[in-house]
Order: structure tokens, then sequence, then C-alpha cells
């Protein structure tokens, strides 16, 4: 079971965009991907040019299973046979599925993926609503409780509330809302705060952290860092001025949070939750940016924990990461920080920042976290500020946020459910075999590859036979125990969902910072069963197609 703990289902926003591996077996790498893919619509092509050309030697191979009809009639049905494809390619393979298929209210786009999504979505409900009986396997006992308090949480509106005020005064209070501020400011640790709300709940602001494998030796892990700590979506947003439409929706809904827990003067609640955009808008103006994160000669930089400490001593690092990994975590621990100069400014920041806008800045952070999980006023502020963002649209059913909060807490558990209830096995053997069956072919063409050197056809050669496939879901979620034991440390309260979401971060995070120090494991999913998605990873030379694909 050990292999399959390994930092699974750990989803750690990045402030990285563009990471490529852009050396040369990375790039034949992808080429090795794109081959296969292409290889795949050719046999597909070519055995319907046969079929329809009347060719019944050829009838034999073609597929007649009752799946392949539904997928054909599929696929003819997004083509507009009126379009000539060398005049417009786009309009004549989709051009009849975008006019059958309007992009619903709750959406902010649709596209075929969507389409299954919503497919697997309906099937997961009728599972996930169905009461589980004593003979059920811990692990779908979980993930349905999951499901339910998210549905049915009979405490939303009578203790979350008080629950998340309750915890806000276990990290000193909030000044924005002095009912609540516990110790006086003066006395006020914000170093502790910083960790205690890292190491308790996964929140981690100002950066990032997390545990993966290293860029440069794949086979072994390490701390990476990056920046942080903004709310409005991009940097960009930091620029305009504070009567913009996107800067007056987070003031005001910093404000509105603030007084649904309890502030009682609005307007000195308005002027402190102005202080903390500001003090956002300082730190997004000292972002590295992204023409410089996706230079992997800037981006990647290798050094010890000394050296961060070194360049932000405005945050006590040795409190942080020690409280946060919960054992000592030496100086001289490697550590991947992307955004050196931007953690040497964050700190001249810090430093120069009040503790008043310092307190407000952490708590908010905090608070925001479960505005959508603590009751339904909080979750209404919430959307009103998306809609100033995104534009008004309607809130997606209960059931569907449901569904799909349970399957990204426990998803190896709902995957195990769908599994069972969707798939006989034939498709995973069959998605194998074609996975081998392609390399083989692409192994056979590339000697008569010409454009490339003998060095790098032997490379070529050796990456496409390392390629390690994960396809489908994992054996170990068919079996009750090893499922149960893969969640042991996830407790569920069926009818108390916002503790259910705090236990989920903690999971979450545990598994992945306990990657420390081990050798990193190719064998661990990074997807769920019923995710519908797919890709390669060129630093881990992975492939892993889910089972809905």
């Amino acid at each position: 079971m050990e292999e399959h703990l390994q930092g699974y289902e750990y989803s750690k926003v990045r402030v990285i965009k563009g990471l490529k591996d852009r050396n040369l077996v990375g790039v034949l790498a992808l080429l090795v991907v794109l081959l296969l893919i292409g290889l795949v619509v050719a046999v597909v092509v070519l055995r319907q040019n046969k079929s329809t050309g009347g060719n019944t030697a050829s009838n034999s191979s073609v597929c007649t299973e009752s799946y392949c009809y539904t997928t054909s009639a599929e696929i003819l049905s997004t083509i507009n046979t009126s379009v000539n494809p060398c005049d417009d390619f786009f309009q004549y393979a989709c051009g009849t599925w975008m006019a059958n298929h309007d992009i619903p209210d709750d959406r902010s786009r649709y596209m075929t993926f969507t389409v299954v999504s919503e497919r697997n979505e309906k099937i997961l409900r009728k599972l996930l609503s169905t009461n589980v009986s004593a003979q059920s396997g811990v692990g779908e006992q979980k993930v349905v409780g999951y499901y339910q308090s998210c549905f049915n949480d009979i405490y939303t509106e009578k203790a979350s509330r008080l629950e998340l005020i309750k915890r806000i005064g276990m990290l000193g209070g909030w000044s924005a809302v002095p009912s609540i501020m516990i110790v006086n400011l003066n006395t006020w640790n914000f170093n502790q705060t910083l960790a205690k709300i890292a190491s308790g709940y996964d929140i981690n602001p100002f950066f990032s952290i997390w545990v993966s494998s290293d860029l440069k030796d794949a086979k072994t892990t390490i701390i990476e860092m990056t920046q942080g700590g903004i709310t409005l979506p991009g940097v960009r947003f930091y620029t305009y001025n504070e009567t913009h439409s996107a800067v007056v929706a987070l003031i005001e809904y910093m404000t509105e949070v603030a007084t649904l827990l309890g502030a009682t003067n609005r307007t000195k609640t308005m002027e402190k939750m102005t202080e903390v955009y500001r003090f956002e808008k300082r730190l997004a103006r000292a972002y590295i940016s992204n023409l410089n994160l996706e230079n992997e000669a800037v981006r990647y930089n290798k050094v010890m924990l000394s050296q961060v400490k070194a360049a932000c001593p405005a945050i006590d690092f040795n409190q942080y990461v020690n409280l946060l990994f919960g054992r000592t975590i030496p100086n001289t621990q490697p550590v991947v920080n992307y955004a050196m100069n931007y953690f040497k400014r964050m700190s001249a920041i810090i430093s120069n920042t009040s503790k008043e806008t310092l307190n407000n800045y952490l708590i908010w952070h905090f608070v925001k976290t479960f505005t959508s999980a603590a009751d339904s006023k909080l979750l209404r502020a919430y959307q009103k500020y998306r809609e100033a963002l995104y534009g008004k649209a309607t809130p997606s059913p209960q059931w569907r946020t449901c569904v799909y909060r349970a399957n990204a807490a426990l998803g190896m558990a709902s995957g195990a459910m769908f599994v069972r209830h969707s798939f006989n096995g034939q498709s995973r053997t069959t998605a194998h075999s074609m996975v081998q069956g392609i390399r083989s072919a692409f192994l056979k063409a590339l000697p008569s590859l010409n454009w490339m050197d003998a060095q790098t056809r032997k490379v070529a050669a050796e990456k496409a036979n390392a390629i390690h496939d994960q396809i489908g879901y994992p054996d170990f979620i068919l079996n009750e125990a090893q499922l149960a034991q893969f969640y042991s440390n996830f407790p569920v309260n069926e009818s108390y969902y916002f503790i259910n979401v705090i236990a989920r971060r903690i999971y979450a995070m545990k598994v992945n910072l306990d990657q420390l120090g081990k050798p990193f494991n190719k064998n661990r999913w990074s997807m769920t069963p019923s995710t519908v998605n797919a890709y390669y990873s060129a630093n881990r030379n992975q492939i892993e197609p889910e089972i809905v694909i």
C-alpha cells in the first residue's frame, strides 16, 4: 500500500506557468505521445474508409461491438458535411456539435469533455445518494458520508459559522472583528499565527510550499516554493485603481464576510479591508513575471533552507517548516525556490507593515478558504464577488457541487464505486494493448527517421521503452482492505460538512509532505478514476489516461 500513498491526491495551486521540460529528451517524449495519438487516429480513419468503401475482406477487422457503433455515431454527429475540410477543417470537424450544444447558464465553457463529465456526474450522484449498508467497505462509507454531509449538512446554519469563529479565536483573533480579537495586537505573534495556519489548515499566505519530484532528478523528492498570497485571480487586477469594479468587489467581499462574522462598524471594517487590499497590491508588485517563471534558467533555483531564511528574514522559516512537517527540518535541507527575488521583496514588505494589517491579512486568507463551506450567507458573499469578476451565472445544482467535492476529497473511493458500476475490465485491457501496439509501431518506425542522428534515435528509443503507463485506475481501489488503509487517516463526519473540509485539507497536506526524504514513487496516481482527463509528464516519463477516457 505504501506505493500508492506517497503524494497521491494532493493538489497544490502553483503560481508557475509554462513549466516545460525543454531539453531534447523531453521534446522527443512529447513527440512520442503525439505520434501515438496520430497512429490511433490513422487506424480509425483507415478502418472507416475501408468500411465505407465496401471492402468486405476488411470487415472482419472492423469493431462490431455496440460501443463502437455508439462512439462512431457520436463522432459523425459532430461533423458538418456541408463544409469543405480543406477550407475550414474546424467547422467541418466540430460545426454540428457546436450548433447543437449551448453553454449552460452554470458553465463558463462547454466541450466534449464536459458532456462526458456530466454523464459521469449523474452516475456518481446515483451511487453517492444510496444509503450504504454495514457490509459496505470503509472507503465507500466515507465518500458517501462526505457527499451526504455536503448535501444534507444539518449543522450548516446552526454551528459552522460559530465553529469558524472559534477557530479564528484559536489563532489569536481577527482585528477586523473586534468581538473575536482574543489577544492584544502588541502581543500577537505574526510568525506563530502564520505557522499555525499552514500546519493546521494547509493555508499558505504569502507563498506556496509543497513536496514534489525534483525537476532535475525525478527519482528524488524535494521541497518546492513559489510566490503567492493574493486574493484576486491575477497580478493584472492589482494594476487597476480602487474604483475598478474588481477591486470594489474584493473590498466589499472582505467587508461583508467580516460583518457576517461579527464586525459592527461597517465603515471602519471597510477601511481595514482596504488596507489588506493595498498590502496585497504591494505583494503583487513584488511578483516575478510569468515570462521569467517560464525561463528554466531563471525559475529553477535550488538552494538550502538557510538561504531562503537569509533572503526572507521577516518569516521564521525554522518554526514554519518544522511545524508544517511535524519534525525538525535542517537548515541544509535542499529547496527549489522558483521566485527567490519575490521572497526578498516580500520580506521587506512584511517588515514595513503594521501588525494590524498583517493580522487582518492572515486571518482573511484563513477565512476566505472556508466561505463556501461554512454557511449560505458566507457562500452568497463569495458568489457575489465572483459574479463581479466573471459575470452573473446560475449556480450549479447542489448535487453537482457536492458530487464534485466528494470526488475531489475521496476520489479513489468514489472511483472504486464508479469502476464497479460502469466497467467490466475489458476496456482497460484493450487500452493497455493499444499502448503497447503503438509503442511497438513507433520503435519500428524510429530507424527510418533520417532527420534524427543515431544518438538521438537511441535516446528516443530508450525514452519510449521507459514510458510508465498508468491506465484507468490503480488495482488497490478494488481491494476494500487496502482502500480502507488508504483513507485511514481521513475521518469523515456524515453530518458535519465544515469539519470534513478541514479534515480533507489536513489529510491531503500530510500525504504530500510525508513524501519528503523518500524516493519519488512513480506508481502514485495524480488523478482519480472518474476524472475526464489524461496527461503525459515529460519529467516523470509517465502517461495517465483515466478509465472514463
